[in-house]
């Protein structure tokens, strides 16, 4: 529910939207750095084949990686607010599913996946 309510705080006008917007199109950072960041992570992730890692510290440089990821691509989609507005709200919408993710992989650790699909 927290994804959803700052979501809503954040960009509707229910809440602050106008604020966020003139908040992110008051800054002048060129959000293509960023994209490109992005484009060129998730290749090098591809060149080599990171999703097959499988020793400890390729583990956690995986993740170091995905997440660096994600916060270029968020940081992209924030600054291109005036070129593509709902960029910040699409990405942020990408949250509410990340979240539900994130609680379940948490929360449900020990439960086998054969107990779900049964």
């Amino acid at each position: 529910a927290a994804p959803t309510v700052a979501l809503v705080l954040l960009f509707s006008v229910a809440g602050f939207g106008d604020n966020t917007y003139t908040a992110l199109q008051s800054w002048d950072w060129q959000w293509w750095w960023f994209a490109a960041a992005t484009g060129g992570l998730l290749l090098l992730l591809w060149v080599f084949d990171a999703p097959r890692w499988t020793r400890p510290l390729h583990v956690a440089l995986l993740r170091l990686l995905v997440l660096l990821t994600i916060g270029c691509a968020g940081c992209s989609c924030f600054l291109a607010t005036k070129l593509y507005p709902f960029a910040p709200l699409h990405f942020a919408t990408l949250t509410i599913p990340a979240t539900v993710y994130a609680a379940r992989a948490a929360l449900l650790r020990g439960a086998p996946q054969p107990a779900y699909l049964a």
